[in-house]
């Protein structure tokens, strides 16, 4: 559908045009950035066949534009969904991936992604990690087991040989931030470097490096950094 962000690929574009966003840092219009250069053309990007319709390989077609969950799969993280033969589009309605009609900023915005992960999960009755906050955790605060990113794109390299050169994909950490509904999720963060400018964003990311079993009280509430942080407090 043509509203999707699919195939909008507006997501990116807004971001990066806010009034605090990577452009207005850097002075570079968005059409000269590079950034918008790899977005789908058109369904056949996805489909099977050259009219856009037949099937998606996935998720080795889904992978190739969405790095990070690509640069997951590269540095091993497993998926308990992915584990279990599950691919993207058992989770991701067509909603989700082709639009309901409805032209979104962003995949962060309210009704842009549909999935969540009480549509086929309920709450462990009795389980203390599942009652003691309320609804005030998101599934993914505890279940997510890693995320990653991209650390230092550098946007001269991108600007000037147009290609992305990051110092190296970070994983292996968890990150909690509140989101635009108050809850507590799972978030992470990029970089960018262009001549002396640095820039650095905060934001929700919902890792597919789904546990089974996910983390206890004490993980979070007796870790080491807590232990750190009590003693410089």
């Amino acid at each position: 559908m043509a509203t999707s962000l699919h195939a909008t690929a507006r997501g990116m574009q807004w971001w990066y045009e806010r009034p605090d966003g990577l452009g207005a840092l850097i002075k570079v219009p968005y059409e000269n950035a590079g950034c918008g250069q790899c977005h789908t053309k058109g369904c056949s990007d996805c489909h099977s066949d050259t009219k856009g319709a037949g099937a998606v390989d996935q998720p080795k077609v889904c992978l190739g534009c969405h790095g990070r969950q690509g640069a997951e799969a590269k540095l091993g993280v497993t998926d308990v969904h992915f584990d279990n033969g599950k691919v993207c589009s058992d989770c991701h309605s067509s909603d989700d991936i082709h639009g309901d009609g409805t032209i979104y900023n962003s995949m962060l915005e309210d009704g842009a992604i549909d999935v969540d992960c009480q549509d086929c999960h309920s709450a462990v009755p009795g389980v203390r990690e599942h009652t003691v906050h309320g609804n005030k955790l998101h599934c993914d605060a505890c279940h997510v087991e890693t995320v990653t990113t991209c650390y230092n794109c550098h946007i001269n390299t991108l600007l000037e040989d147009h290609k992305k050169k990051a110092y190296r994909p970070f994983t292996g950490f968890v990150m909690l931030l509140n989101d635009a509904n108050g809850q507590v999720r799972v978030g992470t963060y990029q970089t960018a470097v262009k001549d002396q400018h640095t820039f650095v964003a905060f934001g929700p990311f919902h890792g597919h490096s789904i546990t089974a079993e996910g983390r206890t009280c004490d993980d979070c509430h007796n870790s080491e950094r807590i232990e750190e942080l009590n003693q410089t407090s």
